[in-house]
């Protein structure tokens, strides 16, 4: 599958941009309108989602090439930005709060997607 992304590495663009707005748009959702007892669920949700959207960033980025190494750093540095700026954002959103936690767990989603595409590099 990653391999058929690669090749239209369009797809893999557009679902990163769609990865990116879902999380802009549960970023919007004021505090309220959530359970307050979830546990883990929002820990757990940090990770995949910015697993996912590294995964699909790098994807439709280094295109299974070899020789775009060097954009794995790059992308990772990105969704790293962005996570920063998704806790900024959440400023302005009643009830949410800013929390550098959050990036921190974010970053792990982040890293496992990036030693993950690199490790499939590799076979290559």
């Amino acid at each position: 599958m990653a391999n058929w992304l690669e090749i239209h590495n369009n797809i893999s663009f557009l679902i990163a941009i769609l990865i990116a707005g879902f999380i802009f748009f549960l970023s919007s959702i004021p505090s309220s309108s959530f359970p307050s007892e979830l546990g883990i669920i929002p820990k757990l949700y940090h990770i995949v989602i910015f697993f996912m959207l590294t995964f699909f960033l790098l994807i439709a980025l280094v295109q299974g090439k070899t020789k775009y190494k060097y954009f794995i750093l790059t992308t990772l540095l990105i969704v790293i930005a962005y996570a920063i700026t998704d806790e900024l954002h959440q400023l302005f959103v009643l009830g949410r709060h800013t929390a550098i936690s959050d990036v921190l767990i974010d970053s792990i989603g982040i890293f496992c997607a990036g030693v993950l595409y690199s490790l499939k590099l590799k076979e290559k």
